[in-house]
């Protein structure tokens, strides 16, 4: 993994996720559009706002103790990028 060279507010892409898991680009269009037109596979981000309804499940995950045991909306996102981090 590349350490970051600058602080945060340079080198990551500001998002929000909304209540249904959705990334919105909050800051960082240039640097985006640049890792695009370079083929680059991914980009450091930085989460700055997480929908209430959106926390609320991601919150489930980290609590649940068994997949089975977490309600049909949180089983359809345990494989989403926010939440890879509270997983086992």
């Amino acid at each position: 993994m590349k350490k970051l060279q600058g602080p945060p507010e340079i080198d990551e892409l500001k998002i929000n996720i909304t209540r249904n898991g959705d990334f919105v680009l909050d800051d960082g269009i240039h640097r985006l559009s640049i890792a695009k037109i370079l083929g680059c596979e991914s980009i450091p981000v930085r989460v700055y706002v997480r929908h209430a309804g959106w926390q609320t499940v991601r919150q489930e995950i980290c609590d649940g103790t068994r997949e089975f045991d977490l309600s049909e909306r949180a089983q359809s996102f345990v494989e989403h990028p926010d939440v890879q981090d509270v997983r086992d």
